[in-house]
């Protein structure tokens, strides 16, 4: 027991300290402030036909309740699901397999760490209702059982649920790389889409549909026209919004065991996490084919070795051919059938709203571009890197042969534009792979890591060009913001060239003191 909650404490202080929890949390706790619009705001976020419950504390614990539900299941899986990998990489994992600590001990730890972070997070947003509450004084009543009913029936079951789905991720062979990512946002995609679709049901893990359906009950007993049901987004109002006052969410005895079961799955998850894991056992020598002994000669003098050849410049043709090189190294054979499939398909799409579909081609790269700046950090190739050539033309390289592959994977439907003499469509798409270069680049460079490239674009893609949320469209596929996206990509792409230009002074700088 000693060892799991010395586990357990180590990975919490680690992910709280990290730069990227406190990005996930002020971006996460800056949203929540803004679910709560005074009424002269002009807009909603949980849309009621038009009306809205007082902000007291019944209201703004469903609120605490839902907004983990719906911001916390992609940043906190990406932000989490390397911690074991990341064992590995850093060569803990050979120290920990020779101590005295069990697979299920460790992982049971992993998962308990986890699921203390993401209650953390779900912790600040409770916090920022309970101030929000304040702020707006609608209703100063603060009653904490209104607060914390919603989060441990909604939000702690689908908390266990998503701490569980981040080690399984993380020990499953072939789901650990960007195609689990995909898989994890599909997951996402279906559950949202079952919770809205048939709230209370078994299958509810999300619990929207269920607390939203009520707050339409409380709605519609004031104001019986209104539609029922809910819905999430932003939604304009030009009038003030009409008010009710909401007594809270009842649960009914199959809803509360529905959670239970939930509960019982996520442990059943790691339950096969614990038997999937190979407690980081290396192949044994015994496995290895033993190479024939070749007899020795005895040494001469007459070994030559070629001079080294100095050159002055570079050649940043062979700088990017290399990049390529390794960028791809890896990749299946049906990962190439796949890409070459689906650009030649692409040739064919419909120019107009069936061309959203289209931009699914772009998760093929995202496992490769979301390696630019970080993959050195990761392999521990740092150093070697910086003696082999100037920094500035390794940037330079591997921007370009992610800009490259990003072109190479849209070159389908940039041809169909062509044909088509759609000029702006063009530039527009252009514009948008430039931007995922110079995201993935930039986010690598400033967190070392690639997850949160990975799932920041999957968000962005979904909402953006498929959905057509505000003026998240990067790709021009329903909404032009060309210029827009132009911009960001430049004040992106300066502002990874100036942080590695930061990086290389910090460290000349500590190699000229230690020469001293």
């Amino acid at each position: 027991m000693k060892t799991i909650s010395s586990l357990i404490k180590h990975n919490l202080i680690k992910q709280t300290r990290s730069y990227s929890f406190l990005l996930v949390m002020m971006v996460s706790v800056f949203l929540a402030f803004l679910c709560v619009p005074a009424l002269g705001d002009g807009y909603e976020i949980f849309y009621l036909g038009g009306v809205r419950g007082i902000y007291n504390a019944y209201w703004l614990g469903a609120i605490a309740a839902m907004l983990p539900v719906i911001l916390l299941w992609l940043p906190g899986f990406y932000l989490l699901r390397s911690q074991i990998s990341e064992d590995r990489r850093l060569n803990i994992g050979q120290v920990i397999a020779a101590a005295p600590v069990s697979k299920g001990s460790y992982i049971f730890g992993k998962f308990i760490a986890n699921f203390s972070v993401l209650f953390v997070a779900d912790l600040l947003f409770t916090v920022a209702m309970l101030i929000m509450q304040l702020i707006r004084h609608e209703d100063l009543s603060i009653q904490l059982g209104a607060y914390l009913m919603p989060l441990l029936v909604i939000t702690v079951p689908y908390l266990i649920f998503l701490a569980a789905l981040t080690v399984l991720f993380d020990v499953v062979p072939g789901i650990k790389n960007a195609f689990g990512n995909c898989m994890i946002f599909i997951v996402w995609i279906g559950l949202a889409t079952v919770s809205v679709a048939a709230p209370g049901n078994a299958f509810d893990l999300f619990g929207l549909g269920y607390l939203l359906n009520q707050m339409s009950a409380g709605a519609r007993s004031i104001y019986p026209a209104l539609p029922e049901g809910g819905s999430f987004g932003y939604y304009p109002q030009k009038t003030d919004i009409p008010t009710f006052e909401w007594q809270g969410v009842q649960f009914d005895s199959a809803f509360l065991i529905s959670r239970l079961l939930w509960i019982l799955a996520a442990l059943g998850l790691i339950l096969i996490s614990i038997v999937v894991f190979n407690r980081f056992k290396e192949k044994s020598a015994s496995k290895t084919k033993k190479l024939p002994q070749q007899k020795t000669s005895k040494p001469t003098n007459s070994l030559k070795l070629s001079p080294i050849k100095k050159t002055r410049f570079l050649n940043l043709f062979l700088m990017v051919k290399g990049e390529l090189k390794i960028m791809l190294m890896g990749q299946k054979t049906w990962w190439y059938l796949f890409l070459l499939t689906s650009i030649c398909l692409s040739g064919f799409i419909v120019i107009g709203s069936g061309l959203k579909w289209g931009t699914l081609i772009l998760l093929l790269p995202m496992g490769i571009l979301s390696q630019m700046g970080c993959r050195e950090k990761q392999f521990n190739l740092t150093q070697l890197i910086k003696v082999s050539c100037p920094w500035q033309l390794k940037w330079l390289a591997t921007f370009i042969a992610g800009l490259l592959i990003a072109f190479f994977t849209s070159s389908g439907i940039l041809i169909r534009f062509t044909l088509a003499g759609a000029a702006d469509r063009f530039i527009a798409w252009s514009v948008g792979l430039l931007f995922i270069t110079a995201l993935a680049m930039a986010l690598g460079i400033l967190t070392g890591n690639r997850k949160p490239f990975e799932g920041l674009y999957i968000a962005l893609l979904y909402f953006g060009p498929i959905n057509n949320l505000g003026t998240m469209d990067f790709m021009g596929v329903q909404t032009m913001n060309t210029l827009q996206f132009l911009i960001v990509a430049i004040v992106l792409t300066a502002i990874s060239f100036s942080v590695t230009f930061i990086k290389e002074n910090q460290l000349k700088k500590g190699v000229l003191k230690n020469e001293k």
